[in-house]
């Protein structure tokens, strides 16, 4: 390995550093309480370098909030792309949610209460709905009807907040699949 690659290697394991400290303190302190000072003590690194890669607290914040949730609508329009009955699309988009988020409780936070909860950027809103894009289209042209779209959007955001509150994720499951239950009709 030459002297060009051995650096390309350095600066990306430098950049994941940063990134995984950044979530770390961003998802325990908030957005607008997270200093870059914490972010770089969190990651062992002097604030100069931390600057060098990311120029401000925003743009390393969108990085992440961008990498989650481009990841997660990949991985659920994967999940999914086969699906063309909505409520099998539905079940499976929630259990998707439920797997996904059970063992990414910090990402959840950061996306969920940072950024969505919050209102803050509408071109980060934007982005966003750009990687959500392929399954809202699959959803509103599978939907009977859009209030059934909406109520599902609606227990996606509480059972994120559930899952955040520490409610155990067999007791979530057990709602979600009365929801599935209610969504098929089964349960008046």
């Amino acid at each position: 390995m030459g002297v060009a690659e051995r650096k390309e290697r350095e600066r990306r394991w430098r950049r994941r550093q940063i990134r995984e400290a950044a979530l770390e303190v961003f998802s325990r302190k908030g957005y607008q309480a997270a200093t870059m000072e914490e972010i770089a003590a969190e990651a062992e690194l002097s604030k100069g370098v931390l600057y060098y890669y990311f120029p401000s607290k925003e743009v390393l914040y969108r990085s992440l909030v961008l990498e989650f949730t481009s990841e997660f609508y990949r991985k659920a329009w994967l999940r999914v792309e086969g699906i063309r009955d909505f409520r099998s699309l539905i079940s499976a988009l929630l259990d998707f949610h439920i797997e996904y988020f059970s063992s990414r409780k910090r990402e959840l936070r950061l996306v969920f209460l940072e950024h969505f909860l919050s209102g803050r950027d509408g071109d980060l809103n934007w982005e966003i709905s750009s990687f959500r894009k392929p399954l809202e289209e699959r959803l509103r042209a599978l939907s009977p009807s859009p209030w059934i779209m909406e109520l599902f959007w609606t227990y996606i955001l509480g059972i994120s907040a559930k899952m955040l509150q520490g409610k155990s994720i067999s007791s979530i499951m057990q709602e979600a699949e009365a929801f599935k239950k209610m969504i098929k009709g089964e349960i008046q």
